[in-house]
């Protein structure tokens, strides 16, 4: 069972010397995918309109106006000029790298999970609970792609996920309903052959969440129930599973013993080098651990590096993994960003006597209709403004007034439904605290 693990924390610019990660200081918002188009530059997406860019290789961002204000929710740059952003209902280019922008689709989208370009022209668009649609002249006019299984077209997608381990060769995972399969295409998306692969090891039973090919042959899958991953060597003929039976469920076998797991995104930035977010459980244990999956051999053996609890993880959210190169890479949860330049090999560290010292103390919690949070002596806080997110990161902060002064915040909801939130207290576009409110029945 996924677990929401809880904690205090300052978002701050940097960690001491020998944290292998630090959180990117960055303005409020959810953020949701990211991309480099360059070794340097780099564009992170989010809800509302936000676009950040960064020359410097992620040292520091700077806002970016694309000309609208949706929810954007992927972003990729097939060359360095070159780029798309998705929201639900819109998608965005440039050729200037990302300069100036303009819509090349509007109002045919729904549910949109994520934009994917083989090169500058040729690209798809990934939905759920919807369709997969392909465009060749670099988004000026876009078609619906076909799967048909065993005489049925699978239309409309429950999930779909498209991997091109070359331009031409790609693997897609789509699920309608309770049908899901393979496909394997060869000629860049235009037609696509189901796949029923000889040796699978339970592949179908499981929760599919992400895929990845890193060539023609070579490919990991990985998915939810009670665990999931598998690499194929030969184009998904045959799959071996990390995995092995368990009377309850099944467990990803590491370096150090056994693992039950749940996987939510993949990410290879070379072939040997492989990265998964997932949250595992150790046999003996009985809370769950969220972190990365590390390959060293192309997704047949992992190991599992910790991230530590005193981080935000929000349940049934997707979680994002991206990799720049072998070692320089970031973790995307709703609200906060993670970065490391040394391949994630060491825990995150959240500085514990620090977040001791500057921990808000919150009154009642759990509340009914409102608590008081008291600040720090040093957080002043008369200019301040509060953002309030449910556990899946959506902005719910309509739902609840302020009364501020110096060091106290009192917050008042009469309409929020009842669950966790998680609050962030922000002064000049900068978070200063954060924490987490439980409001319960009156």
């Amino acid at each position: 069972m996924k677990k929401l693990l809880l904690g205090f924390l300052l978002l701050i610019t940097s960690l001491s010397a020998e944290a292998q990660w630090v959180r990117l200081d960055l303005p409020p918002g959810t953020y949701r995918d990211i991309h480099f188009s360059t070794q340097k530059t780099g564009f992170l997406v989010g809800d509302a309109g936000m676009v950040l860019k960064t020359v410097d290789d992620g040292v520091t961002w700077q806002k970016i106006d694309v000309g609208i204000k949706s929810n954007f929710k992927s972003v990729h740059f097939p060359t360095a000029k070159v780029g798309y952003i998705a929201a639900d209902s819109v998608v965005v280019k440039t050729i200037d790298g990302g300069e100036t922008w303009n819509k090349v689709l509007v109002d045919s989208l729904k549910n949109c999970r994520r934009v994917l370009f083989l090169n500058e022209s040729t690209g798809f668009i990934e939905q759920n609970l919807g369709m997969v649609l392909k465009t060749k002249d670099g988004g000026s006019t876009w078609n619906p792609v076909s799967f048909t299984y065993y005489g049925k077209t699978l239309s409309p997608f429950y999930g779909i996920e498209l991997s091109f381990g070359t331009p031409a060769t790609g693997y897609s995972f789509v699920k309608q309903m309770d049908v899901q399969g393979l496909f394997k295409t060869i000629d860049s998306g235009d037609t696509w052959e189901f796949i029923e692969p000889k040796t699978y090891n339970g592949l179908y039973g499981q929760i599919f969440e992400s895929l990845w090919f890193v060539d023609e042959n070579n490919g990991v899958w990985g998915g939810w129930y009670d665990s999931f991953i598998a690499s194929t060597r030969d184009g998904s003929i045959n799959w071996e599973s990390t995995t092995q039976p368990h009377p309850a469920h099944l467990r990803l076998k590491d370096n150090s013993g056994v693992l039950r797991s749940g996987i939510y995104d993949i990410f290879f930035p070379s072939k040997r080098i492989g990265y998964a977010i997932a949250n595992v459980q150790s046999a003996n244990a009985t809370g769950d651990e969220y972190g990365l999956l590390k390959s060293n051999d192309g997704g047949k053996n992992w190991t599992f590096i910790p991230i530590d609890s005193g981080l935000y993880w929000y349940p049934d959210s997707r979680y994002k993994v991206y990799f720049a190169n072998d070692n320089t890479g970031y973790i995307i949860n709703p609200l906060e960003v993670l970065k490391t330049t040394t391949g994630g090999e060491e825990p995150v560290s959240v500085q514990e006597p620090l977040l001791k010292n500057i921990s808000p103390n919150i009154s009642p919690n759990p509340f009914k209709n409102s608590a008081r949070i008291e600040l720090p002596e040093n957080v002043l806080c008369t200019n301040c403004s509060v953002k309030i997110y449910d556990i899946a990161g959506n902005d719910v902060t309509g739902n609840f007034t302020f009364k501020n002064s110096e060091h106290t915040i009192s917050i008042i909801s009469t309409t929020a439904s009842i669950g966790e939130y998680v609050f962030t207290i922000i002064e000049n576009e900068k978070v200063l605290l954060t924490g987490k409110l439980l409001k319960e029945a009156e």
